[in-house]
């Protein structure tokens, strides 16, 4: 195994994103929250019951799986809807992965990254894939479907060298087959992307700004209200609130006064989780720790982000919206993923003349420098 490297190259897939969003959800530690939310509505539902409130009871047990369900589906939903508003991925061309020694290097059409076996997470083996973790969320797949077997044995003794056994699980049916090179990349993507490298660039504008765990936690509470996901954030207490109108009408003041004060806890609550795991998150993520600066330029193709150990070149039609909030500026490349460039990090007069140049390359859509909160 020692100086030999293992090359793989695969295509971007919706499936593999699907996969991995299920397996995260159920599979991991993460499936506590997935689990709890089924079992306070059983629980509800038997104390009702108790309560010999039984309609109401019957009600809640019988939401109970169906929340899983509906888990499941807005997992699938906000899985196609990420890989469908994101070019960055989808235009990316093919995957190339080379594993060695050292670590793990990670290449497409746009981006660039190397990451040490000390800075990996943890390494799932699934039926279908490799899911190399570099914290509880992010995550680059290996799709078993592009390697040989021959491959899969050189990538399994490699891991189990280089991992330790917490950081590396098998999760696999033995029952279920994995057909190795099902799948084959056409030859004329691979020489388009091959030929692809980042050229030198003049750069209107330039930052470096350095990625900290409170801009990480300023991010997700914006992320957190913003469109769609704020839609969710607030309708799981208006959810309580009208149950809990529904006991008053019913004359039942006591569970009219319970269901208000959930309804009143569930979104400090949500905010509450989310700082949890973002710290978490950020703690466990050692690549991401090792990033001091981040430097950023601006050009007329678009915005090179360059740190230590990772290149990323964003076209301008690749940028899915630029948010500015009072502090921060946040670059989407899809409706999930952002990089943050911090207000004070810009020389003096730097942060307008970088609205004034993105205001210029920007469409109407993906221009949302007007729209500043005071986060």
């Amino acid at each position: 195994m020692e100086n030999k490297d293992i090359v793989i190259k695969t295509l971007p897939n919706i499936n593999s994103y699907l996969r991995l969003n299920r397996f995260i959800m159920t599979r991991t530690k993460r499936a506590i929250a997935f689990w709890l939310g089924p079992i306070i509505f059983f629980i509800l539902g038997c104390i009702m019951i108790i309560a010999e409130q039984q309609i109401m009871g019957v009600i809640f047990i019988i939401i109970s799986p169906l929340t899983t369900g509906l888990m499941f589906l807005l997992n699938m939903i906000f899985a196609k809807r990420l890989m469908k508003s994101s070019k960055f991925y989808t235009d990316g061309g093919i995957n190339i992965y080379t594993l060695n020694d050292e670590g793990i290097d990670y290449r497409t059409n746009y981006t660039s990254a190397f990451f040490r076996w000390d800075q990996v997470y943890r390494v799932y083996e699934t039926n279908y894939s490799f899911y190399l973790m570099q914290d509880n969320m992010q995550t680059i797949i290996i799709d078993k479907r592009y390697i040989s077997e021959d491959q899969f044995k050189n990538i399994k003794r490699l891991f189990e060298l280089k991992l330790h056994k917490k950081h590396f699980k098998v999760k696999t049916n033995k029952y279920k087959a994995v057909q190795y090179n099902k799948e084959t990349i056409p030859p004329e993507i691979i020489q388009a992307s091959e030929k692809m490298t980042s050229s030198e660039k003049n750069y209107e504008i330039t930052v470096t700004t350095t990625l900290t765990l409170d801009s990480c936690i300023k991010f997700n509470n914006f992320h957190l209200f913003k469109g769609f996901n704020g839609v969710i954030v607030i309708f799981t207490p208006v959810i309580f609130l009208i149950i809990s109108l529904l006991n008053y009408i019913d004359n039942d003041i006591i569970g009219a006064i319970v269901f208000i004060i959930i309804a009143l806890l569930m979104i400090p609550l949500i905010m509450l989780l989310t700082l949890i795991i973002v710290k978490k998150n950020f703690k466990s993520n050692k690549f991401l720790a090792s990033i001091t600066d981040v430097f950023f330029g601006f050009s007329n193709e678009g915005i090179t982000q360059i740190a230590k150990n990772c290149t990323s070149d964003f076209k301008w039609d690749q940028i899915y919206r630029v948010y500015e909030t009072k502090n921060n500026f946040y670059l989407y490349v899809s409706k999930m993923q952002a990089q943050i460039i911090l207000k004070s990090d810009f020389e003096k007069d730097g942060v307008e003349k970088a609205k004034e140049f993105m205001n210029s390359k920007l469409t109407k859509k993906q221009n949302r420098l007007k729209l500043s909160t005071k986060i």
